[in-house]
């Protein structure tokens, strides 16, 4: 099963997504938007296991236990010692990278997932309080991070894909 087949289910409930409650939010909704999100971890993770590689020159970055360090890392060796992406030239990020065009795609898909962890924090933290309505709406907003993510990381895998 290639990316796309694996990212393709995320789009389409993707579409169906952000559905309100007409009602007060329970510890149930946000467990359930917990569960889904941690889903989509899985799906991001196993993402970047797979286009690491293929997109890396250097393979010794790809470490399959910790996909998010390994994201991390990617981004740090593509910036090149920058601070920004636009600011590393394309000779400089072809010494790294097998694609420019899926470089600049991954390293959007890392920006959008920096913001994960903290709305997780913050869900987290409201869950604590039994505050359900700020929990299951920050767990949504980690959603919505997620889906920015993914397609990000699938647009990175098409251009991959395309330019064998």
């Amino acid at each position: 099963m290639n990316i796309k087949q694996t990212l393709k289910p995320l789009f389409c409930i993707s579409i169906l997504g952000f559905v309100m409650h007409s009602f007060a939010y329970t510890d149930g909704d946000y467990k359930a938007k917990v569960e889904t999100n941690d889903q989509y971890l899985t799906v991001v993770a196993d993402t970047i296991n797979n286009l690491c590689p293929q997109l890396m020159k250097d393979k010794k970055i790809c470490k399959t236990e910790d996909p998010v360090g390994t994201a991390l890392k990617m981004q740090e060796v593509m910036l090149n010692g920058e601070s920004y992406i636009d600011e590393v030239s394309n000779n400089d990020l072809l010494k790294v990278a097998t694609d420019i065009d899926a470089a600049f795609q991954f390293y959007d898909a890392v920006e959008q997932f920096k913001s994960f962890f903290d709305w997780k924090k913050q869900a987290g933290e409201a869950a604590e309080s039994k505050d359900w309505e700020t929990a299951t709406l920050s767990e949504e907003m980690a959603w919505q991070v997620i889906v920015k993510t993914a397609s990000r990381a699938t647009f990175a895998a098409s251009m991959l894909e395309d330019s064998k």
